[in-house]
């Protein structure tokens, strides 16, 4: 099932007087193979970018859990990245 977000949205937030930059992006785990490695590297791009960053993965759990795929999928993006994010 394809995700709603269609296309990168950034949107500077403040939240606890820090300026942050929060970055709204299509998911990652789509039907076609094209629109994955597309998404998966805009992401790298914009974690890779030298700011800090923390990143929230959304899911939806199968019968409460989260599903192997999931799991495998995360450490792909984590695995892409320079370096690790300071919170995460």
């Amino acid at each position: 099932m394809d995700g709603l977000t269609k296309d990168v949205t950034v949107q500077p937030v403040t939240l606890r007087g820090r300026r942050l930059r929060l970055v709204d992006m299509p998911g990652i785990y789509e039907s076609d193979k094209v629109v994955i490695e597309s998404n998966l590297k805009q992401l790298q791009e914009r974690l890779n970018d030298g700011t800090p960053y923390v990143i929230f993965f959304v899911l939806s759990p199968r019968n409460g859990r989260i599903d192997p795929n999931d799991m495998a999928l995360m450490a792909l993006v984590l695995g892409g990245l320079k370096e690790g994010p300071l919170v995460g």
